[in-house]
């Protein structure tokens, strides 16, 4: 059981009253305690649930905090080592596929929007996969097309790191994203 002080210091800490010597000190004590930084997690997923739509229904509520509860977010933000090289490979050697946004590592809550750098005369596929490759989109993009829009739904796509892919005839291009990004533990931040 966490103790009344600290639900009270969750809760500065949560809406950004710490002065900067407490918010290091309270981020340390996050790393070093596992009940503490599940207990600010499910603050800040309430905090972010009611801000979004304040009259969500309370069911709704309950279920993403027991989802939440029960899933483990360094597995949902872990990197994938193969994809994360790939993209830094492709940083470096450029290519005739070019994507002007989404930036690598952008934080996205309910939508992807993209640019691209010229239109193609063929049509795109995406695919978009979770930190455990596991294909959660698969969509066309038609020919001529240089932007466009992806819906992240968020029963389908909870607090965590998620990697798209761009194919045509030309080429390959692969990033990565984040789904709520500021709940991504302190240790993962940092690797």
């Amino acid at each position: 059981m966490i103790p009344e002080n600290h639900s009270q210091l969750i809760e500065r800490y949560v809406h950004n009253e710490l002065s900067e010597a407490e918010r290091k000190q309270f981020e340390q004590g996050l790393d070093a305690d596992e009940a503490l930084a599940e207990k600010v997690f499910l603050t800040k997923l309430v905090h972010n649930t009611l801000a979004e739509k304040p009259r969500r229904n309370f069911r709704n509520i309950l279920s993403a905090v027991n989802d939440a509860y029960h899933t483990n977010l360094e597995e949902l933000f872990q990197a994938v080592p193969y994809y994360e090289a790939l993209i830094t490979a492709e940083a470096r050697s450029g290519g005739a596929m070019q994507v002007v946004s989404p930036q690598t590592g952008i934080s996205c809550n309910n939508q992807l929007a993209f640019t691209l750098n010229a239109d193609f005369s063929k049509e795109l596929k995406l695919t978009i996969e979770n930190s455990k490759e596991d294909i959660l989109l698969k969509t066309r993009i038609q020919a001529h097309t240089n932007t466009f829009t992806i819906d992240l739904p968020k029963k389908q796509f909870p607090p965590g790191r998620y990697y798209w892919k761009l194919k045509s005839s030309e080429g390959r291009i692969i990033r990565n994203f984040f789904v709520n990004k500021e709940l991504m533990p302190q240790k993962l931040r940092n690797a």
